[in-house]
């Protein structure tokens, strides 16, 4: 009589001990990358609301509001002065208030740039930073926009920053938002006040 070859139960466990260890890793490594990139958006926000409170300190006005923002050079585009930054925070318009921050803060040598650049600038999850005073939720004032924030990265944002409501706080989504909190596979354009 023959004897089949096989594995014995402990070498069974062994392996699936092995697996468990390995994926608990990758989860772990997983959590790890959305954290930070959850950071990174919250370090952004601190940066770009820090330039632009050094602007107005400097000049007395909002940058991409400043009327005066021709003592950077006669070619430069002023805004109304009205105190608000006018123009969707996500606008592609050179003639906005809110593309005008960026060529003002970059001409005041607050943020890194060429001085003829009216882009917005990107953020970490591919999407965009903005600036703008409209169109941002229920925030009244100024507000920093951040495009393409997938719904987990925005829990741990709410989390750490916030009441973690979607349309309620200093940090909100749009109005396309279905209920009070984040779908984890959806993608939000995140709104905070400044």
């Amino acid at each position: 009589m023959q004897q089949q070859a096989g594995f014995t139960l402990v070498e069974i466990a062994i392996v699936l001990v092995i697996i468990g260890l390995l994926l608990t890793g990758v989860m772990k490594g997983q959590e790890i990358i959305t954290n930070a990139k959850a950071k990174n958006i919250e370090n952004s926000f601190k940066e770009v609301s820090a330039a632009i409170y050094t602007y107005q300190d400097r000049y007395f006005a909002l940058p991409g509001d400043d009327k005066k923002a021709t003592r950077f050079g006669t070619s430069i585009k002023t805004g109304n002065r009205n105190g608000k930054i006018e123009g969707d925070f996500d606008s592609n318009s050179e003639s906005n208030e809110s593309n005008l921050v960026w060529l003002h803060l970059r001409n005041a040598g607050i943020i890194a740039g060429k001085k003829d650049d009216y882009t917005l600038p990107s953020n970490a999850l591919g999407g965009i930073i903005g600036v703008s005073s409209q169109n941002g939720g229920n925030i009244k004032g100024t507000f920093i926009g951040f495009s393409n924030i997938p719904g987990k990265v925005a829990t741990i944002i709410e989390a750490h920053m916030d009441d973690g409501i979607t349309k309620s706080g200093r940090i909100q989504t749009d109005g396309n938002a279905a209920g009070d909190f984040y779908e984890e596979e959806e993608i939000y354009s995140l709104y905070f006040a400044m």
